[in-house]
């Protein structure tokens, strides 16, 4: 593409017509304008409109040496020479806009021109641009920008969804799950208070059964008493029963009359009927006349530690869920606080010093760790170390 002198003409500034005499507004129509500054502003523009024709007026003379020195690239020099020009001039024009911007913040934010005054102008008005940006962000805005800093992808739409409205519904979550751990509590207490109060009949009984095997003349118990309790009734009926074994027989029958009341209310409050199958379990976990007297009295002895520590347990359950307004994390707390069902020794040793210090008492139910067997502490048992 060929260029001409008047094409290079054209492209100079200033090449255009200008008439800095010709206002839009007549001054003199208009009051409200400031005639006096009217008059500055046509000065400026006359000077700069002399500026620019003495810029345009250099170029062509640089062109015209260019074309009588036979330089053929004489108009792509001009025009580079030009915009060299021009550049020269916008930078004075930035470096006189940011001295004015300096001056502008010196009072007003010192911070900002401390830092500002370090940086080339550029730097500066994007600093500058920052905070105004900066300070017209809602909160949400800047907890956005933070949150992208920070790996976060999406919209801010998205992030209004994804980082503002679960925090509504995990507090509400939070309470309903509050409120349903709160009724689960009570309702698991209102149950354990049920069994506690279905099974005190059956400890009454529990302590009967167990004088009766530990009395001065124990009750005799065992397969062969079973079978002969028949007999002995006859016998009685026949009145010819002597007064000794009509005594035992007596006391044997208060034992079978006891265990019979204990058995059909071993049934779990609450659980419905009970079935023949289970009728039977609960006879073989219960103390019965066909067992011997050791086997009913650790029976006793077991049933009576379930009632102590079901008992002990209810306590902390009532004092935990006071505290606590739920149950969650009691079943840990119970364990930790009352151990094991039972007690246990596991040497002669363990079972002397247990004694000792009172952790060992008779009565308890016990499981023998050198026999490996569950038994009754007597008072013997105690005795013996003491």
């Amino acid at each position: 593409m060929a260029f001409s002198m008047q094409d290079l003409m054209a492209s100079l500034p200033g090449s255009q017509p200008i008439n800095p005499l010709s206002p839009t507004v007549n001054p003199l129509i208009n009051p409200q304008i400031d005639r006096k500054q009217l008059a500055g502003d046509v000065a400026t523009n006359k000077a700069a409109i002399k500026s620019d024709k003495n810029q345009k007026l250099g170029m062509m003379l640089y062109a015209l040496g260019g074309a009588l020195r036979g330089d053929k690239d004489f108009v792509q020099n001009t025009l580079a020479l030009q915009q060299m020009q021009e550049g020269k001039k916008k930078q004075k024009e930035k470096e006189k806009a940011y001295e004015e911007f300096l001056e502008g913040i010196k009072e007003t934010n010192s911070d900002l021109y401390t830092i500002a005054k370090s940086v080339p102008p550029e730097k500066g008005f994007d600093l500058y641009a920052q905070i105004q940006k900066q300070d017209q962000l809602t909160a949400d805005q800047r907890n956005y920008s933070l949150a992208q800093r920070q790996g976060y992808a999406g919209t801010f739409m998205d992030y209004l969804q994804d980082k503002k409205s679960p925090l509504v519904s995990i507090d509400q979550s939070q309470k309903v799950f509050e409120q349903e751990a709160a009724k689960a509590g009570f309702k698991t207490q209102a149950q354990a208070q049920e069994t506690i109060e279905s099974y005190s009949d059956i400890e009454n009984r529990l302590d009967i059964l167990q004088k009766q095997l530990e009395g001065v003349d124990p009750l005799q118990t065992g397969v062969l008493e079973e079978i002969k309790i028949p007999f002995k009734r006859i016998a009685a009926g026949l009145n010819i029963l002597p007064q000794e074994e009509l005594d035992k027989l007596g006391q044997q029958e208060l034992f079978i009359a006891t265990t019979n009341y204990i058995i059909p209310r071993m049934r779990v409050a609450g659980s419905g009927s009970t079935s023949d199958r289970e009728i039977e379990l609960f006879k073989s976990a219960v103390p019965n006349l066909g067992n011997t007297v050791e086997g009913n009295k650790v029976l006793v002895g077991g049933l009576q530690s379930i009632s102590k520590y079901n008992k002990d347990r209810l306590f902390l359950m009532d004092k935990y869920l006071k505290e606590n307004k739920n149950l969650l994390g009691f079943g840990e707390y119970a364990d930790k606080q009352l151990g094991s069902l039972y007690k246990s020794y596991i040497s002669d040793q363990d079972f002397d010093n247990k004694v000792k210090n009172g952790e060992l008492k008779p009565g308890d139910f016990v499981y023998d760790g050198i026999y490996g067997q569950f038994r009754v502490l007597n008072k013997e048992d105690i005795e013996g170390v003491l």
